[in-house]
């Protein structure tokens, strides 16, 4: 049954969810097989055919795109967890691939930056910097 679900999906992407409500047998099976609970027919095929969930690992739901695209994330990343983790992981890898000259071109605006702003390069050469770290309580 996925095989041909799969295959209506690749000849008839844009009315595979029709074709499928039209067939007694593979709309069974998407019933039987899926793991979501959705008034979205493509949504339950997609989890079916692939067999996933519309909760992320936190516990929230997914916002489904499409049957190519899959699930999205659960809201943005200021609200999503998972969003803003896999999108933090992203950054961090893409700063991994910047070159040495990238990384100096970097940290000179930075400084430049800074320097124009506040007068000093880093930011615990700032007195109101070293004064709240002065305040903060020790153990």
């Amino acid at each position: 049954m996925r095989d041909t679900i799969i295959q209506i999906v690749e000849q008839h992407p844009k009315h595979y969810s029709a074709m499928i409500k039209r067939n007694p047998k593979l709309l069974s099976w998407v019933k039987e097989n899926t793991c979501v609970n959705s008034t979205i027919l493509g949504e339950e095929v997609y989890s079916a055919v692939n067999n996933v969930s519309n909760q992320c690992e936190f516990g929230n739901k997914k916002k489904f795109l499409s049957f190519k695209d899959g699930y999205g994330y659960c809201g943005h990343s200021s609200v999503c967890k998972c969003n803003k983790e896999q999108s933090a992981k992203l950054v961090s890898q893409a700063k991994l691939n910047y070159s040495k000259d990238k990384r100096s071109s970097i940290d000179s605006k930075r400084a430049s930056t800074m320097l124009q702003k506040y007068g000093s390069k880093y930011n615990l050469q700032r007195d109101s910097v070293k004064q709240k770290i002065s305040e903060l309580p020790t153990d």
